[in-house]
């Protein structure tokens, strides 16, 4: 994934993208690296989620496998998932908002909204472009199949999750629809080929199918009620 980012990081002087440079390399780090160490910690925070759940009774759960599944055993394994998923989603946000404390304090409410929002766009514009990449010869996206849910699904309740994680933990109201927005147009212009707006004629795809995405989704909220072994168990939450 590096070298992904490292790739688009001749487009991040655009005139569109400089405030975010602006706030991003004021705090010591290149945006390209900035968004590498946001989709590593997504991935390490996923995989933390999952050692909270083996701590809940499920020491002896086999993570990796090869072979086909079926049935009650994805609904399980979508448990899981969607569970590390929303563990790592609310570390991020916590992250975050330490990140823009470095160097706009709290009290400062003006500066640290602002930062705060334009690291948050940021970030969010490197899940979406982490979960459209993945996304490549998956097109047809499926619901109880595999061992994850399809990237889209996942992509869809991830952002729900970190934004709702931000507005819990700071006093000023966040505008969610703006900073999604802005995300995604952030990504548009880091993942344009040629004439081709590839994260627009995704959004589209994923438009078409959004009410079976969030029909699913209430699904496995609702198989996760009486699975035990859960990070969000774990937290009371």
């Amino acid at each position: 994934m590096k070298d992904f980012f490292d790739s688009k990081a001749g487009l991040f002087k655009a005139d569109s993208l400089l405030k975010y440079n602006k706030v991003i390399e004021g705090r010591g780090i290149l945006p390209s690296y900035f968004l590498f160490q946001y989709i590593t910690l997504y991935f390490l925070y996923h995989e933390t989620g999952h050692l909270v759940q083996r701590n809940q009774g499920s020491l002896d759960y086999e993570e990796f496998i090869e072979d086909e599944i079926k049935g009650k055993e994805i609904e399980e394994r979508h448990i899981r998932e969607h569970d590390a998923d929303w563990f790592s989603a609310n570390q991020i946000a916590f992250h975050l908002i330490q990140f823009v404390k470095q160097e706009a304090k709290e009290n400062d409410k003006t500066k640290f909204y602002s930062d705060l929002i334009s690291i948050a766009e940021w970030a969010l514009a490197g899940i979406f472009m982490y979960y459209i990449d993945r996304n490549k010869g998956k097109e047809k996206i499926y619901y109880q199949e595999t061992t994850h849910p399809h990237p889209a699904v996942r992509l869809c309740y991830i952002v729900t999750y970190l934004l709702e994680a931000l507005a819990r933990n700071v006093s000023e109201k966040i505008n969610q629809n703006t900073l999604l927005t802005n995300a995604l147009r952030i990504s548009e212009a880091l993942m344009m080929e040629g004439e081709i707006n590839v994260v627009e004629k995704y959004s589209t795809a994923l438009y078409q199918e959004i009410k079976n995405i969030d029909a699913y989704i209430n699904k496995i909220r609702t198989d996760s009620e009486t699975y035990p072994h859960l990070a969000r168990k774990a937290l009371d939450l």
